[in-house]
C-alpha cells in the first residue's frame, strides 16, 4: 500500500467505524485510529433508537437524512452481521410517542401528513387505544403516535460488528493510537502524527472523532463541535412491561434483548467534558420513567451512565470535504443521531471519498456551512439540566 493510496479514519466511536466498513467494501485501503477503545465514548453510551420522527419537527433536509438513515438499516442490517459474523440486535419492533396533555397530542398529530409524505405509516391512537397496545402505559396518557417501522439496534454491538466487518474487509483498526495534530504540506492535509511521535502518511484524512473533533482539526479546521452530557440508566422489570419503544415528554424507554430496559437521557451542554453522574440527573430519570409505566416504580436498577453527544449549535451533522484544505473531510457532529445516521453517513461519505458524489447531496451539512462568528452554544433549552425525551415540540 502506497501513501497515497492510504486513507486515514480518525475515531473509532460507530461513526469512524461505519466509514472503514464502507470505505473498506469500496475497495480503499483504510487505517482507523482510536486513541483508546472502539466504541469506548458515546457510541457505548448511546440507546440505540433509529428513530427519525424524535429529531425532527418539521420536514426539511435533516429530517430526510434521518429517514435515509432508518431505509439504510432496513437494507444492510443482515448485510453487517453477515459480514462481521455479530449481531447488531436490530429490532423493528416501533415506536410510540405518548402525549399526556392536549397540546402535545395536537403537536404530535400534526407530524402524520409529512411524516407520511416521507414513506412513514405512522397514525394517532387515542388513550384506549395505545393502551391496548401498550397496557402499562399510566392513566395520564390520552393518546400517542405510533411510528410502526422505526426500530432500535445495540449501539456497542453495532459499532463492534462495524469494525469487525472493516476488519474482514481489509481495513487496519488500530486502537490506542491518539492523534495529535495533523500533518500539513501548504494547505494540504497529508497524514497525522500520533501522540507517540508515529508519523502516518494518507491520501486522505477523515475526522469522525465525536465531541474531540473540534481539537482534532485545530489548525486546519474550525469545527463548532462541543460535547454534551447525557446521563442514562438501565433497569430491569421481569418480564418487561411492554414491547416497543416509548417516548414520553421527558423521557424514552427502550426495551432490550437482554431483559434491561435504557432509560434516557439528561441534556447537560453546560458539563463539558465532565461525564460524572449525577444524583439530580438519575432521579429525574426515574421519576419521567415512573410517570410514563408505573410499574417501573418497582423495577431494579441495574447501572447507571452517562455519555458525550457531539453536539453543533444548528443540530445536523457535519460532513463532507474541508474546503481550501485537501485532503481533509469531516464526519462529525452529530449529536443524538450517530446511531441512526451510522451507516448512511458510511454510505454518503465513501460514495464521495471514493467517487466524488453523493446519491443524497451534503451541501446543507458541509464543515463550510458555518459562520465564524457564530455562537459555540449547543444548548438545546435554556442552557441547564433537562431531561431530553424528544426536541421541544411546535404547536
Amino acid at each position: 500500500m502506497t501513501t497515497h493510496e492510504r486513507l486515514l479514519v480518525v475515531g473509532g466511536g460507530v461513526i469512524g467505524c461505519s466509514l472503514a466498513y464502507h470505505l473498506a467494501g469500496a475497495g480503499r485501503q483504510v487505517t482507523l485510529l482510536e486513541r483508546a477503545t472502539i466504541g469506548s465514548e458515546a457510541s457505548s453510551a448511546a440507546a440505540g433508537m433509529l428513530a427519525p420522527l424524535a429529531e425532527s419537527d418539521e420536514p426539511g433536509v435533516f429530517l430526510e437524512l434521518a429517514v435515509a438513515g432508518l431505509r439504510a438499516f432496513q437494507e444492510d442490517a443482515a448485510a453487517v452481521e453477515a459480514v462481521s459474523g455479530l449481531s447488531i440486535e436490530y429490532m423493528p419492533v416501533g415506536i410510540i410517542r405518548t402525549a399526556g396533555e392536549q397540546g402535545r397530542a395536537e403537536a404530535l398529530r400534526a407530524r402524520i401528513a409529512w411524516a407520511r409524505q416521507l414513506g412513514l405509516p405512522v397514525r394517532w391512537l387515542d388513550g384506549a387505544e395505545v393502551r391496548r397496545l401498550e397496557p402499562s402505559l399510566g392513566d395520564e396518557t390520552i393518546g400517542g403516535l405510533d411510528s410502526p417501522e422505526e426500530a432500535h439496534v445495540h449501539p456497542r454491538r453495532l459499532t463492534a460488528a462495524l469494525a469487525q466487518g472493516a476488519a474482514r474487509r481489509g481495513a487496519e483498526i488500530r486502537e490506542g493510537a491518539e492523534v495529535e495534530a495533523l500533518i500539513r504540506h501548504g494547505d494540504e492535509v497529508s497524514g497525522v502524527r500520533l501522540t507517540n511521535g508515529e508519523v502516518l502518511m494518507a491520501g486522505s484524512v477523515v475526522l469522525a472523532g465525536g465531541a474531540w473533533s473540534r481539537m482534532l482539526g485545530r489548525g486546519a479546521v474550525e469545527l463548532p463541535v462541543a460535547p454534551v452530557l447525557g446521563q442514562y440508566l438501565l433497569l430491569r422489570s421481569i418480564p418487561c412491561p411492554f414491547k416497543r419503544v416509548l417516548y414520553g415528554e421527558h423521557v424514552y424507554l427502550l426495551p432490550r434483548a437482554d431483559g434491561t430496559i435504557y432509560v434516557g437521557a439528561t441534556e447537560e451542554p453546560e458539563a463539558g467534558f465532565d461525564k460524572r453522574s449525577t444524583a439530580q440527573g438519575i432521579r429525574g430519570l426515574l421519576n419521567a420513567a415512573a410517570s410514563l409505566v408505573p410499574s417501573l416504580d418497582r423495577a431494579e436498577i441495574v447501572s447507571v451512565g452517562s455519555g458525550l453527544r457531539p453536539g453543533t449549535y444548528d443540530h445536523m451533522p457535519i460532513l463532507g470535504h474541508v474546503s481550501g484544505v485537501p485532503g481533509l473531510s469531516v464526519a462529525a457532529g452529530h449529536f443524538r443521531n450517530g446511531v441512526l445516521l451510522s451507516l448512511i453517513t458510511g454510505r454518503l461519505m465513501t460514495e464521495l471519498l471514493v467517487y466524488g458524489r453523493s446519491s443524497i447531496d451534503l451541501v446543507p451539512f458541509s464543515p463550510g456551512r458555518f459562520n465564524a462568528a457564530a455562537p459555540m452554544s449547543v444548548a438545546a433549552s435554556n442552557g441547564g439540566l433537562t431531561i431530553a425525551g424528544e426536541r421541544p415540540l411546535e404547536a
